[in-house]
């Protein structure tokens, strides 16, 4: 296969999964549905957000991890597992990527969702964080798919599975909960935003980007360490959880602020 073929291809089966899933979504959004150049805005966030976490995430591993990985071929596979090495290892591949991922989904939702003068409904938010999410998981699905599609179409059929009906949507479940306490936050009744050392606003963003980060760490978790049903399990119990939450009389109101957006 040529290189400009393979290339198309690969782009054409990443894009598959997150166009899916958008569509899926977009049907929950049919009271007053977000306009589809906002959408191609957070869709294209969301690939912004792949690359800059990309970026870190390799940084961080050449910090923790880069001595390790030279001395793999000097050292036997028991003497890297050993001593700090395995608590480097675990941080760098399970806690590094949950955080750093939603940070980045997390604070394009925030920045420029909060802005947009058609954020008038809970649902909203939800929409904004789940296209940011989708679009990171198309560049996420291109990079895996690359590198799969050189050990031939079983291996990328199979990954294809997984990324399709799993790993693309725990990107829009987990920052789409984000999405759900980012909307509760801009929604909050004056009286209520200043509550303490946080203000009710911040607990809810703080609450949505916890939550994001757990829910991605323990889907990682079991895929990682052979426990794929019940990950899948936890998906399907968080989607059907979600999408009740999309479909609520909460989600479908009209809520306004008193804070003017701007026109996205």
């Amino acid at each position: 296969m040529e290189i400009t073929v393979k290339l198309f291809f690969v782009l054409f089966i990443a894009l598959l999964p997150s166009l899916f899933w958008l569509r899926v979504f977009l049907k929950e959004d049919y009271r007053e549905p977000e306009p589809k150049k906002l959408i191609a805005t957070f869709l294209t966030l969301g690939i912004v957000a792949a690359l800059a976490s990309l970026v870190v995430e390799i940084i961080i591993s050449d910090i923790f991890l880069g001595d390790i990985v030279i001395r793999i071929d000097e050292y036997s596979f028991d003497e890297i597992w050993t001593g700090g090495n395995i608590l480097k290892i675990v941080f760098v591949n399970f806690f590094v990527p949950p955080i750093v991922e939603e940070f980045f989904k997390c604070s394009m939702v925030k920045k420029v969702g909060m802005k947009s003068l058609h954020f008038n409904q809970i649902i909203d938010g939800m929409i904004y964080a789940i296209a940011v999410a989708l679009g990171f998981a198309f560049m996420e699905n291109f990079v895996y798919f690359m590198e799969y599609i050189q050990e031939g179409a079983d291996a990328l059929a199979g990954v294809f599975i997984i990324r399709f009906l799993a790993s693309t949507l725990l990107h829009a479940l987990a920052t789409g909960t984000f999405g759900y306490y980012i909307a509760k936050s801009k929604f909050l009744p004056p009286q209520l935003a200043k509550n303490g050392f946080l203000s009710s606003k911040q607990k809810y963003i703080l609450k949505g980007f916890v939550l994001a980060v757990v829910i991605h760490f323990v889907f990682n978790f079991l895929l990682i360490f052979g426990f794929a049903q019940y990950s899948i399990l936890i998906l399907l119990f968080i989607g059907l959880s979600f999408f009740e939450k999309m479909r609520s009389s909460e989600s479908q109101s009209y809520w306004y602020s008193e804070k003017k957006g701007e026109d996205l």
